[in-house]
């Protein structure tokens, strides 16, 4: 599971996925992110700058108020995602070229305070009855 904060400066993720490559060495990496509520994906790119690709690979991932799908910034919004991790031969953002799924995970980008829906009092009353599995 990985987060990252809404509107955040930095943040590096850290995935092993050179089990699954078929050349960590010289691959892309292409993310689908999808809200789990809304069903939006968004696509984006990320490099790679591991110093050993063959044990770990490490990715920044920036949410932001702008969108460079091409170097790990996302505009989407504080929510969780699937998020699904390809190995790509090329720098697109087109899964159809991918060599293939090699994880998915979940992604949270989580959000200020006031993000967080509350509840409002509707100034209906909420009847409790006390004992009522002892009848």
């Amino acid at each position: 599971m990985l987060y990252i904060d809404y509107l955040n400066n930095n943040t590096w993720s850290v995935l092993s996925l050179g089990p699954q490559c078929a050349n960590p060495k010289y691959s892309y990496f292409l993310f689908r992110a999808i809200d789990k509520d809304s069903k939006e994906e968004y696509l984006f790119l990320s490099p790679d700058y591991s110093t050993n690709p063959e044990y770990y690979n490490r990715f920044l991932i920036v949410s932001s108020t702008a969108s460079d799908p091409m170097n790990g910034v996302i505009n989407a919004p504080a929510s969780q995602y699937t998020l699904e991790v390809y190995e790509t031969p090329v720098s697109e953002l087109d899964i159809s070229k991918a060599y293939g799924l090699v994880n998915v995970d979940i992604l949270n980008i989580v959000g200020t305070h006031s993000n967080i829906e509350t509840y409002n009092n509707s100034g209906t009353p909420i009847n409790v009855y006390r004992n009522q599995d002892r009848l």
